[in-house]
C-alpha cells in the first residue's frame, strides 16, 4: 500500500512524487542483536551477557515523478533528490502524521526514465530514496509537557524504549527552595530512581533561578540559571543518578504509566517536564 510522505515537513506529492505500492520498512520492527561467544569444539554459542543492540533502520521510498515532458519530470526528480539529500532530514508518513523519524540519504538513489503514457503523453521518472535512521525509533512531533509538583504525575510513554527528557525545576515566590529532589516511581508506586540537587533557588535574590536537568543528546547535563545565564551544575548532583523514563515501569497498552514528582522540605518546588515519546512502529 502506498502512502504520502513528508520530508522536512514538505509533502512529496506536491513536488510531483507519487509513492508506488512497495514495502518501505516504515512499520517494520527493529532489528535487535546480542553479542555471542563461540568456543572451538562447542556446538552453538553462549550469550555474551550484554544488552541487545537496536540496529539502524532503513526506510526505502520508491515512487514515480510525473512531468509534462522528460525534461520536466527530470527537473522535478532533481528537486526531490535535492530535498532528500541535504543532510539529516525528518521523515513523516501520512498514516502516522503525529510521528517523525530522523534519517540520512544513503546508498544509490535510483532514477530511471519510463516510457511516456500513451493516453496522456505524460512522462514518468521512477525515483527510489533510501534513508538510514541511526536511531530506529519514531518520535512524537509534539512533545509531552507536564507540570510537576509535590504530587506524583503520570508520564505517558510510547511502547518502544525509554524516553530521555528535560526537566526544569523552579524556585518559588513563597520562599527558598532548598535541595530539591526528583522522585521517579513505577506504576505501582515503587521508587525506581531518584536524585538530589544540593543547592537553593531563592527568587528573593534572583528571580531567574532554576535548575535544568536534561538526559537528551550525547551529553546529559545538569545546569543552573544564575542571573539569567545557564551555568554548569553537575556538582550539585549529590545523591542518585540521571535516568530515563521507561515504558517498562508501566504498561502503555493499558495506559498505565510511571510517575514523577518533586520534593523539598518546604514543599515549594515545581517544575516543567518535556519529552518526546518513542515508538517502535
Amino acid at each position: 500500500m502506498s502512502a504520502t510522505w513528508y520530508l522536512n515537513g514538505i509533502r512529496l506529492d506536491t513536488l510531483g512524487f507519487v509513492p508506488t505500492p512497495a514495502p518501505a520498512g516504515r512499520r517494520s520492527g527493529m532489528s535487535l542483536e546480542r553479542t555471542a561467544l563461540q568456543f572451538p569444539g562447542l556446538a552453538g554459542e553462549l550469550d555474551g551477557g550484554t544488552a541487545p543492540i537496536a540496529r539502524a533502520r532503513t526506510i526505502s521510498i520508491p515512487g514515480m515523478v510525473r512531468g509534462t515532458s522528460l525534461a520536466d519530470a527530470l527537473a522535478k526528480a532533481r528537486t526531490v533528490v535535492a530535498l532528500a539529500g541535504r543532510g539529516a532530514v525528518t521523515l513523516r508518513c501520512v498514516d502516522a502524521s503525529d510521528r517523525v523519524i530522523a534519517g540520512v540519504l544513503e546508498g544509490e538513489t535510483t532514477v530511471e526514465a519510463a516510457q511516456p503514457a500513451l493516453a496522456t503523453r505524460q512522462q514518468w521518472v521512477s525515483v527510489t530514496l533510501r534513508f538510514r535512521c541511526a536511531e530506529p525509533y519514531w518520535r512524537d512531533v509534539q512533545p509531552q509537557l507536564l507540570a510537576l509538583g509535590q504530587t506524583a504525575v503520570a508520564c505517558p510513554l510510547g511502547h518502544g524504549a525509554p524516553s530521555p527528557f528535560t526537566l526544569e525545576i523552579f524556585g518559588s515566590e513563597g520562599g527558598v527552595v532548598t535541595n530539591p529532589q526528583v522522585l521517579y516511581e513505577d506504576a505501582a508506586g515503587n521508587l525506581v530512581a531518584s536524585l538530589t540537587l544540593t543547592g537553593t533557588l531563592d527568587w528573593g535574590t534572583d528571580a531567574t533561578a532554576r535548575y535544568r536537568i536534561s538526559t537528551e543528546g550525547l551529553a546529559p547535563r545538569i545546569q543552573k540559571m544564575v542571573a539569567g545565564a545557564w551555568t554548569d551544575a553537575e556538582s550539585h548532583l549529590t545523591a542518585g543518578a540521571l535516568f530515563a523514563l521507561s515504558p517498562h515501569d508501566g504498561w502503555p497498552a493499558d495506559g498505565v504509566s510511571p510517575t514523577l514528582r518533586l520534593f523539598d522540605a518546604a514543599g515549594r518546588a515545581t517544575g516543567l517536564l518535556t519529552y518526546h515519546r518513542r515508538h517502535e512502529l
